[in-house]
């Protein structure tokens, strides 16, 4: 696993609104996580599909900060080809306040790549915005709105004959803590979380929230009805089994949801 983050605060979304705005009480500050669940440093059985799983902790406070995931998933055997597969979770209109924690996941199936033996990496970056807290103590100084922030990490993994299947289990290190003050900053053109300028060591907590097999068959069972409805249908798509039995989990799971957290799956 490899650690390639740094904080971009030089990206801005919207570079600056003139005069100061109001600041307002949000709900209570606290830590925001997030984490990836799904693929680990393993190896797993070859696959048709192949999900990849992430997870937000304390997801009301992400509100303001409009958290975006990019991430590829590229074969490191076939480095010289265009074996890869990249995509963004644009999480502007999630309904936060309606799960916890929140899951954002896709499953991945194209001509059949994840159904070889390989040696595989995902590479995610998070994405978010916020006011810096500094900027609010000066009268007359410009806030800058919508400065995005971000960090990343990729994770290599193997497609080998005899590995585990797919299971959802604790994603140990691979969590990002995100210090929320609870305070919102009012700007002509929009609303921005005030976070510290120097954010301080945060320990993530991944496995706080654990989760039956049952629910983890229910994911299964939503990300296989969304590939049936895609021009690269598995071959399965016509069978009346569930294919949620054909997801593992083993023992207690970390960092899924109760069987009301699954309709937001595919956000």
């Amino acid at each position: 696993m490899r650690l390639f983050s740094r904080a971009a605060w030089s990206l801005v979304a919207w570079l600056s609104c003139l005069g100061r705005g109001t600041i307002v009480d949000a709900a209570a500050g606290g830590i925001l996580e997030f984490d990836v669940v799904f693929p680990r440093n393993e190896t797993y059985a070859p696959t048709d599909s192949l999900p990849v799983v992430f997870a937000f902790q304390n997801a009301e406070l992400a509100q303001y900060l409009i958290p975006q995931i990019s991430y590829t998933i590229h074969n490191q055997s076939n480095l010289l080809g265009n074996d890869s597969v990249s995509g963004l979770r644009d999480l502007t209109w999630a309904n936060w306040s309606s799960h916890e924690p929140y899951f954002s996941s896709a499953s991945l199936q194209n001509s059949n790549r994840f159904a070889t033996e390989g040696s595989w990496r995902l590479t995610w970056r998070l994405y978010w915005e916020s006011c810096d807290e500094g900027s609010l103590g000066s009268v007359g100084r410009p806030v800058t709105f919508g400065e995005v922030n971000s960090t990343g990490w990729s994770v290599d993994f193997t497609l080998k004959a005899g590995g585990q299947p797919v299971d959802l289990t604790c994603p140990e290190e691979l969590g990002v803590a995100i210090n929320v003050t609870g305070t919102t900053f009012n700007v002509s053109g929009g609303t921005c979380m005030v976070v510290p300028s120097v954010t301080p060591t945060t320990t993530p907590n991944p496995c706080l929230v654990k989760v039956d097999s049952a629910a983890a068959a229910s994911m299964s069972a939503a990300w296989h009805d969304t590939l049936c409805q895609s021009s690269d249908k598995p071959a399965d798509c016509s069978s009346t089994e569930s294919t949620g039995q054909r997801l593992a989990v083993a023992g207690t799971a970390c960092l899924a949801a109760a069987f009301g957290a699954l309709g937001f799956l595919l956000a």
